[in-house]
């Protein structure tokens, strides 16, 4: 089931970018956050994508949601609430 899983997403990922592509044109194409650390979904989008992808380091590919939380912190910490 998780391999299951796995491909959907890679594959539903991979055909987002690829329509997004097709519709701008980019020079090259950046991927981050969680799914930026999974080799399958690299796979995919390196197959479907013709430009140059571009990762952001395997250590700094960390789920949004840790993202956002550490944001929210430093933000708390700083006074700015909502």
């Amino acid at each position: 089931m998780a391999a299951s899983f796995q491909s959907t997403v890679s594959e539903t990922l991979a055909g987002r970018l690829k329509l997004a592509y097709d519709e701008f044109k980019p020079a090259s194409v950046v991927s981050a956050g969680g799914v930026a650390a999974n080799s399958r979904s690299r796979e995919e989008v390196s197959a479907q994508i013709p430009v140059e992808m571009h990762y952001a380091p395997m250590a700094l590919c960390t789920d949004n949601g840790a993202i956002i939380a550490s944001t929210g912190y430093f933000l708390a910490e700083a006074g700015q609430t909502a």
